[in-house]
C-alpha cells in the first residue's frame, strides 16, 4: 500500500476501551507512517455547539468528529440524514486523496460506496446477530476485502464471499515486553489466586461465577478491568449481579488504565479465566484478545465452551467447561502442578505469531 494512502477508520468504541482493536490498529499503522484519520461517530455533536471531547496527540492519527445540522437527531429519518450530510462534507475534504476505508463494524456498510478513490476493507474481528446481519451481508458485498481473525468467523461466513482471509488475532506484544522487567516478581500471596482481566459487563455468565466463588473459600478470585454498560444493556442489571459476587469475602474487583498495574495482575494470577455466558451468540463466536496476554505470561486458561478456543491448537493450554463442579475440577487439576515451563514457552509463541504486527503485516501484504 502506498505511503500516500489515507486510511480512514470509523469507530464504534471510545478510543480508550478496554477492547481496543480498533485503537491498536491505528497505532500499528501509524508507526509506519500510515497517515490515519480515527472518524469518531458515537461523539458526533450540534454544529452550533463546541466540541469538549479530547482525544491524544499521536504522531500520523488525526480525530474527525462529524457534526450534526439538524435537529431532533433521535429521530431515525433525521439521524440518518445527519449522518450523510456529515460523512458529505468529510468526503469533499478529501475528494481527490487516495484512500483505504478500514471499517471493523456492520454500521457503517454504506462507507465503501461513499467514497471514490478508494479500497475498503471488512476486517471482522466480532459475530453479528439478527439485528446486524442485513447491514452485514450489505458491508460484505461493498468491500473490496474481507478479513476474519478466527476459523469460527471463517467458517460462519464462508459462503458469503469468494475470498475470506484469515489473519492473526491481534496481541499487544510491545506493551507486555516493555513492562516485563518492571514487574514485582516477589510478591506473594496466601491463597491461590483465579484471575479475570477484561470489562465487567453483560457477557459475563454470573451464574457461574457465584457458584464456584460461594463454594470455594481456600481460592481468592480478582477481577481487573472496568464496569462496562453497553448501548442496549441495562446496566442496573450487572450492578445488582456484582454486588451478588462481592457479598463473598475471597473476592476482589479492581479498575486501572495502567498497564504496568494490569500486566502485574497476570502475573500474580495462578490460574487465569474467561467465563463467558455462550448463550450469547456473540460469545460464542468471539476469540478473547485477552487469551494472548494469559497466554504471554505462561498462564493456564479455563474458559467456557468459545468455539475457536476448542481448537486443537488450544488443547494443551486451555481447560474448557461450563459449569461451576467442571472448573472446580479443573481449577483443583491446575493447582497440584507446577504450569510447565515447557508450555508456558509454547504459549508465549503463540502469543508472537498474533502481535499487532504480524496482523497489520498479513493485511498490507495481501492488499499489496
Amino acid at each position: 500500500m502506498k505511503k500516500n494512502t489515507l486510511i480512514i477508520m470509523p469507530f464504534t468504541l471510545p478510543w480508550d476501551w478496554s477492547a481496543d482493536f480498533q485503537r491498536q490498529t491505528c497505532l500499528e499503522l501509524a508507526k509506519r507512517n500510515h497517515k490515519v484519520i480515527a472518524y469518531m461517530s458515537d461523539d458526533a455533536h450540534f454544529f452550533l455547539k463546541e466540541n469538549k471531547k479530547k482525544f491524544p496527540k499521536i504522531k500520523n492519527i488525526s480525530f474527525y468528529i462529524p457534526k450534526y445540522y439538524l435537529p431532533f437527531k433521535r429521530i431515525k429519518f433525521i439521524d440518518k440524514t445527519n449522518k450523510y450530510l456529515s460523512l458529505l462534507s468529510f468526503n469533499i475534504k478529501y475528494l481527490y486523496v487516495k484512500k483505504l476505508v478500514w471499517i471493523f463494524d456492520p454500521q457503517f456498510y454504506y462507507f465503501p460506496n461513499f467514497f471514490q478513490n478508494k479500497t475498503s476493507i471488512y476486517d471482522c474481528v466480532d459475530f453479528f446477530g439478527k439485528e446486524q446481519k442485513n447491514d452485514e451481508l450489505k458491508l460484505i458485498k461493498n468491500v473490496d476485502k474481507f478479513f476474519v481473525n478466527s476459523h469460527s468467523l471463517l467458517n460462519a461466513h464462508k459462503s458469503k464471499k469468494n475470498e475470506i482471509f484469515l489473519v492473526p488475532q491481534g496481541f499487544n506484544q510491545n506493551e507486555f515486553e516493555k513492562n516485563l522487567k518492571l514487574l514485582d516478581k516477589n510478591k506473594k500471596h496466601q491463597k491461590p489466586i483465579i484471575g479475570y482481566v477484561g470489562g465487567i459487563n453483560y457477557r459475563l455468565d454470573y451464574k457461574l461465577l457465584i457458584n464456584l466463588i460461594s463454594t470455594n473459600p481456600q481460592w481468592d478470585f480478582s477481577f481487573w478491568g472496568p464496569i462496562q454498560n453497553y448501548p442496549g444493556e441495562n446496566l442496573s442489571d450487572i450492578l445488582k449481579q456484582i454486588k451478588n459476587i462481592q457479598q463473598f469475602t475471597n473476592v476482589q474487583f479492581n479498575s486501572t488504565k495502567n498497564k504496568l498495574e494490569l500486566i502485574n495482575a497476570i502475573n500474580n494470577f495462578d490460574i487465569c479465566i474467561i467465563p463467558y455466558d455462550i448463550k450469547q451468540k456473540f460469545n460464542l463466536y468471539c476469540y478473547p484478545m485477552k487469551i494472548f496476554e494469559y497466554f504471554y505470561m505462561g498462564k493456564p486458561v479455563i474458559s467456557t465452551s468459545i468455539k475457536e478456543l476448542k481448537l486443537s491448537k488450544f488443547n494443551k493450554f486451555i481447560k474448557i467447561g461450563d459449569t461451576h463442579s467442571k472448573w472446580e475440577k479443573d481449577i483443583k487439576q491446575l493447582l497440584s502442578n507446577k504450569w510447565p515451563k515447557k508450555l508456558q514457552n509454547q504459549q508465549k509463541k503463540l502469543s508472537i505469531q498474533n502481535s499487532w504486527k504480524n496482523k497489520i503485516d498479513k493485511i498490507l501484504d495481501n492488499l499489496n
